[in-house]
């Protein structure tokens, strides 16, 4: 794993105190790249063109990161909070939880009596 390479600051953490804690932040802080390569979990990565909290073009270097079965899901025209709006958003999320449930050996139907 390696330190960030780049500095991401969100909305929240203009602050002045959020700047005064960010140092301490960044010495514990890994890149998600690193974390999602690292990770062996399917991945449904959802996001909005118009997200100006995380966009797209920020978003698409953590998704091809993954090197797990992973589906991705952007929204022409939606906003950070806007995608939840979208029927899109709705059925990708009802497919990628049946799929993860298919494959856990752990949820097979039970019979009822």
């Amino acid at each position: 794993l390696k330190p960030p390479a780049r500095r991401r600051v969100c909305m929240c953490c203009t602050t002045a105190t959020a700047q005064k804690l960010q140092k301490s932040r960044e010495q514990c802080y890994l890149e998600t790249e690193d974390l999602l390569a690292a990770l062996d979990l399917p991945l449904l990565y959802i996001n909005g063109t118009e997200d100006v909290v995380c966009p797209h073009h920020q978003a698409l270097p953590c998704f091809e990161a993954a090197r797990s079965q992973k589906r991705l899901l952007l929204l022409e025209g939606k906003g950070h909070n806007e995608v939840t709006q979208a029927a899109e958003y709705w059925q990708a999320l009802q497919d990628f939880l049946v799929a993860v449930r298919g494959r856990s050996a752990g949820n097979a139907p039970v019979e009822k009596k």
